[in-house]
């Protein structure tokens, strides 16, 4: 008899499994073909309906209870056998998961949300039932999209992330809904119109915590895909690891209750013995993520190594470029590759320092300070009245090819697009013109020297 694991947690996950009993049973109509021999579509077939608490919930639990009864007379009509709810809660493990790090987490990936490391935490905990029973999978109601929203604890990313968790220990997930954005297709799974209208009764205190941050967003993206892969990812790799080893995630403090009683078969010892061991790993494993080793000094010469090798990149990129086809074609094509790295690079930089949106020339002196050219050549920057004077006092790549005995790099093509765009990117008033760049250097006491012009819609 093959046996899963079915999420009881809401709506979706009722639809879910009414779609994974009828799909297994061979159709909506294998009641009659399964007799009443237990078989579904010539598969033997058991479903442990689970239900896990995180404490963060409100309203009525039996909401829960109605739906599986609802799951237990679509079994029997299937030939399938749906065994007794099993209920799990371990509100140490939630805290260490969902809480206790959310202002280390909002530093450093610039958002929080207890939600998707909460709806990891549900799948985790029944791991260790899944290893008692010898399961085959875990169905859950998750989808990809709810009417076009995308959620964070059901992003393609996030459910994507689950899926290695799981794949690395072994576990298949069973999402029979996960391309389904339509809630009306969800809801015709379901043949009751008393659980569609209930089967949500119990809801969440954290519930639309994450209003605002718009995961259409592309750095939004990028903030959720860092905390999957450095916070969670590992987190959740360890704790299935230790669940399916040793079974410390049950209760808290032991092992689930098959509607009251203990569903586990360690000892209660054991299993706090367990959740002690686990709690010190990955207490360990993510302070580890926050931790600051390197010192300002350290982090200052890392800086500057970053910047040394991004400068290398782009000398090697145009050599190369250079010996295939040229310095005319070459120089043409540089152009173009910073006419927009020019405008991402100031966008970032203005983002990261949060400037006006006309931040003036003081802006744009904040800005030319932070760009990776900053961290490798000396320049200076003079504001006077309208116009602020940036010079080139020593430029890495210039001297380079001096001490080498080389020509300068005609450069100052690249500098007009280069500089002008970064300007506007941070400014659209301010308006910039070259004062010295090599082939036609005015000032021999600098490698170059831009003058940016801030005009007024009066002045023009």
């Amino acid at each position: 008899m093959k046996t899963y694991i079915a999420e009881i947690a809401g709506k979706d996950s009722i639809a879910a499994v009414v779609r994974f009993m009828t799909e297994m049973a061979g159709g909506k109509n294998a009641a009659a073909q399964a007799g009443q021999a237990g078989r579904a579509g010539g598969q033997d077939i058991r479903i442990i309906p689970t239900i896990v608490y995180t404490n963060t919930e409100y309203g009525d639990r039996a909401s829960y209870y109605n739906s599986i009864a609802y799951l237990r007379r679509k079994a029997k009509a299937l030939g399938i056998c749906m065994e007794e709810t099993v209920e799990l809660e371990n509100g140490r493990l939630w805290n260490l998961l969902c809480a206790r790090f959310q202002q280390q987490i909002h530093q450093r990936y610039g958002f929080y949300t207890p939600c998707i490391a909460c709806h990891l935490f549900t799948h985790l905990l029944r791991l260790p039932l899944l290893a008692e029973t010898g399961a085959a999978g875990i169905i859950t109601g998750e989808r990809h999209s709810h009417q076009g929203r995308l959620k964070a604890n059901q992003h393609p990313l996030t459910i994507e992330c689950f899926n290695e968790i799981f794949a690395k220990n072994g576990v298949q997930m069973i999402r029979p809904l996960v391309e389904i954005s339509d809630t009306a297709k969800v809801d015709s799974y379901i043949d009751d119109e008393d659980v569609i209208a209930h089967a949500n009764d119990l809801a969440c205190v954290f519930s639309g915590n994450l209003r605002g941050f718009d995961l259409a967003d592309g750095d939004n993206r990028e903030r959720l895909s860092l905390y999957l892969a450095e916070f969670l990812q590992p987190a959740g790799e360890l704790c299935a690891r230790e669940f399916l080893r040793g079974g410390a995630g049950g209760a808290s403090g032991s092992a689930g209750s098959k509607e009251g009683e203990a569903g586990g078969d360690f000892s209660r010892r054991r299993q706090e013995r367990l959740q002690e061991q686990l709690e010190e790993q990955l207490q360990e494993q993510l302070e580890a993520v926050f931790r600051k080793d390197l010192d300002r000094e350290q982090l200052m010469e890392l800086i500057e190594i970053y910047s040394k090798n991004w400068l290398a990149m782009d000398g090697l990129w145009f050599q190369a470029l250079e010996a295939r086809h040229g310095m005319e074609e070459t120089m043409e094509a540089d152009i173009e590759v910073w006419e927009k790295f020019t405008v991402i690079e100031a966008r970032k930089i203005k983002k990261f320092l949060g400037l006006a949106e006309k931040p003036g020339l003081e802006g744009l002196a904040r800005a030319l300070a932070l760009r990776l050219y900053a961290n490798v050549n000396r320049d200076e920057i003079i504001i006077e009245g309208n116009t602020l004077t940036y010079r080139m006092l020593e430029c890495r790549v210039q001297h380079a090819r001096s001490s080498k005995g080389m020509e300068f790099h005609p450069c100052r093509a690249v500098g007009i697009v280069e500089y002008g765009g970064f300007a506007k990117a941070i400014d659209e008033r301010i308006e910039c013109e070259c004062l010295s760049c090599f082939p036609q250097v005015t000032d021999e006491s600098c490698h170059c020297a831009w003058r940016f012009t801030l005009v007024e819609e009066q002045d023009k």
